[in-house]
């Protein structure tokens, strides 16, 4: 039983009792992220048990994503389906939950990375660790070095959550270029998964 006690009338069909759509309203400046993300927070209100049926279906879409097949096929990452974690493939071995948006993105990111601009794994890292003013050890989410040894800093990526707002990725280019200025890249690149930003330090 997944229903928790509340006020909420559904719309049910009394031949089938099964929830029944009765018409759709469009919703303007909303991303499908976004509404996602709304009908979530909805259910975890009302129902118990939902929220793990909700991220297996979450994972299931992530999974057919083309660019994650694409770095399944190519060994870039596992993915467990059981504990929902992503295992990188690059030279500092490393896992992350899979399902947080930000990470769907970098997954697809490294995929472009090495796929379609042929970089070599052993070239990339995540979450180097940059200080910015008073703020020690704040982590680029990837940065793709000019040497194995990961010494010298080439491309810093800022990565973000697709549903985010103009303003905000704005203030994540400022951040990317914090972080590429701090390392010392020649360039960064700050992306939300459908929109990318490329610019020379």
């Amino acid at each position: 039983n997944f229903a928790q006690e509340n006020t909420t009338t559904l719309p049910l069909d009394p031949k089938t009792n099964l929830i029944t759509f009765t018409e759709v309203k469009e919703v303007g400046n909303t991303t499908s992220m976004e509404l996602y993300q709304r009908a979530l927070a909805w259910a975890s209100i009302f129902y118990k048990n939902l929220i793990e049926w909700f991220n297996y279906m979450e994972l299931q879409n992530i999974l057919k994503d083309e660019k994650i097949q694409k770095g399944l096929k190519q060994n870039l990452f596992t993915i467990d389906e059981d504990t929902k974690y992503i295992n990188y493939n690059i030279k500092n071995k490393q896992k992350y939950i899979v399902t947080k948006p930000e990470e769907f993105v970098r997954a697809k990111t490294l995929v472009e990375i090495v796929i379609e601009y042929k970089y070599d794994l052993e070239y990339i890292d995540f979450e180097v660790r940059t200080s910015i003013g008073a703020k020690p050890d704040i982590p680029a989410d990837i940065i793709i070095f000019s040497d194995k040894e990961h010494k010298a800093p080439y491309i810093v990526y800022e990565l973000k959550k697709e549903d985010i707002s103009p303003k905000e990725f704005e203030q994540a280019v400022n951040q990317g270029f914090s972080y590429a200025i701090t390392q010392n890249a020649k360039y960064v690149v700050v992306s939300n998964g459908t929109k990318q930003a490329y610019y020379e330090v």
